[in-house]
């Protein structure tokens, strides 16, 4: 994660401007290709949490993934509550392209955001999901087509409530 802990374990500093708050490397596995999975957190809400967040997300990804070369890395974003917009706003990354703001010749498509409530992450905690669990789970999600209300609830909330 390339933090660096003072001796309770917690962060020293928090991710610096213009990146990810916490970047996992993952190796190629036999159920994932060799990515990385940047993670976001917010406790903005409301209105508040889609301005604040929706650029910087999925600049962070888009610069990464320019960066990297690597088209398999995505996103999770974490918040409190999740506005509905701020779904719809991370799904139509899925479809619209991010550009190089200096070079308009680079750009990525297909941007995989996923958002999440802490609720859905303290049920991946209680289920002990594996990551190779959630991996599948996120990259099925990512390849429906729903309105952002239903494939919420069916793709990420109804999937992570399922018994293992």
């Amino acid at each position: 994660m390339k933090l660096s802990l003072d001796a309770d374990l917690l962060p020293k500093t928090h991710a610096g401007g213009g990146e990810a708050d916490i970047v996992y490397e993952y190796q190629k596995s036999s159920v994932f290709p060799e990515h990385s999975l940047l993670l976001e957190a917010t406790l903005a809400d409301s209105t508040n949490q889609r301005r604040m967040e929706m650029e910087p997300v999925s600049r962070h990804l888009g610069k990464h993934l320019l960066r990297t070369g690597n088209l398999s890395s995505y996103c999770v974003f974490v918040t409190n509550d999740l506005n509905i917009n701020g779904i719809a706003d991370f799904r139509s990354r899925k479809n619209n392209p991010w550009f190089d703001p200096l070079d308009y010749e680079r750009y990525v498509t297909g941007m995989k955001i996923i958002p999440l409530k802490i609720a859905d992450l303290k049920q991946i905690l209680r289920q002990r999901r594996t990551y190779k669990e959630l991996y599948l789970l996120f990259e099925e999600a990512h390849s429906m087509t729903a309105l952002p209300p239903v494939w919420y609830e069916t793709y990420i909330k109804h999937k992570l409530c399922e018994t293992i």
